[in-house]
């Protein structure tokens, strides 16, 4: 009798762990196709009210007169977890369209495919989406590649009666240099009285505040934005909030969309910028993010970014591992069905 309970002991542990295996067996091959499928988010092509291509920016500059708009500005992207949660409270408010000020993607050609895959989703927004290029876009990619896929890195369109304008500040005196020129041609033929003028770039000039960086935009920016009556300079590339007023300007560093924040100076907090155009008013309101564990974008990032360039890096390992593996869930699963079928043979017995 006590071999048998011993024996009907021992069947049991190894049938839960013929369970345990084929478990842990059906939970990779679901990851890996989820990895895939993740993958697949990264090949679509770009939103259609993402970029600055001439098609979106027509969207803005013929849409109907209002008497008042917003639009948020947020730089500096790169982590897990922050930016969809702007894009959340964004979807909460009127907002017209989004700038992102550069560095939406670190320099790895993994961590862009992470980015292209929220765009199409977490990212996706009911309003047009302008991209600024920043240094990090260019590490591992070139410029024409970037206007390629997110359209001229040097643009202006006007909206409301105001002027925006687009630059490349990336560090590189020979691409920064035809942001200057371009903004010397707006002089040459610009003529009508704008209510407001608006730009956005990525480093800034070495404004107050904004002259501690590692490297600046040329100082002739500001007295080109001066002689163009600039009322509002945009900027990332500093990760975290900043805020100064020189000569006609005011300048804003908005670089807290999820990137590791700076706080030499002062604490620094993850946000967007929040800009309010009235009949007689700008108005600047910080839209603050508390940071946060976000498990779901942290798989989706090592699924994009980490596993799928490990299987396809080790391809053919991986297929031979998954026919071992599945050989082995199958003879579990014969092994499970055959003794179902013992043990419903000896109740009948019995």
């Amino acid at each position: 009798m006590t071999e048998k309970k011993n024996s009907s002991g021992s069947q049991s542990i190894y049938r839960i762990w013929v369970i345990g295996i084929g478990v842990c067996i059906l939970v990779f091959f679901i990851f890996e196709a989820y990895v895939l499928r993740m993958h697949e988010k990264t090949k679509g092509p770009t939103p259609p009210l993402w970029g600055n291509f001439q098609r979106v920016r027509d969207i803005l500059t013929n849409a109907p007169r209002k008497e008042k708009f917003s639009f948020a500005v947020a730089g500096d992207r790169q982590g897990v977890g922050i930016y969809p949660r702007i894009v959340e409270e964004l979807r909460k408010r009127p907002v017209d369209f989004i700038v992102m000020l550069g560095d939406a993607f670190t320099g790895s050609s993994e961590d862009h495919q992470y980015f292209r895959a929220q765009l199409a989703d977490e990212f996706a927004l009911p309003f047009p989406g302008l991209h600024i290029i920043g240094n990090h876009e260019v590490k591992n990619m070139s410029i024409s590649r970037f206007e390629e896929l997110y359209g001229p890195t040097i643009f202006s369109f006007e909206y409301q009666d105001c002027l925006f304008i687009g630059l490349r500040s990336i560090g590189d005196s020979l691409s920064d240099r035809g942001s200057l020129d371009f903004l010397k041609s707006l002089l040459e033929k610009e003529s009508k009285n704008y209510r407001k003028t608006f730009v956005f770039l990525h480093i800034p000039p070495p404004v107050p505040f904004c002259d501690n960086q590692k490297f600046t935009a040329p100082e002739e920016f500001i007295s080109l934005f001066d002689r163009l009556n600039v009322d509002y300079v945009f900027a990332g590339h500093y990760h975290g909030y900043g805020r100064t007023h020189y000569g006609d300007t005011t300048y804003i560093i908005s670089g807290g969309a999820g990137a590791h924040l700076d706080d030499d100076k002062i604490p620094q907090f993850y946000h967007a910028v929040v800009i309010e155009v009235g009949p007689d008013h700008v108005s600047e309101r910080i839209i603050q993010i508390p940071e946060q564990l976000d498990i779901p974008n942290k798989l989706k990032k090592f699924a994009i970014a980490e596993a799928y360039p490990c299987f396809r890096q080790y391809r053919t390992v991986v297929y031979i591992i998954n026919i071992l593996l599945l050989v082995i869930l199958l003879i579990s699963i014969r092994y499970l069905l055959i003794k179902k079928k013992a043990r419903k043979g000896e109740g009948n017995i019995q």
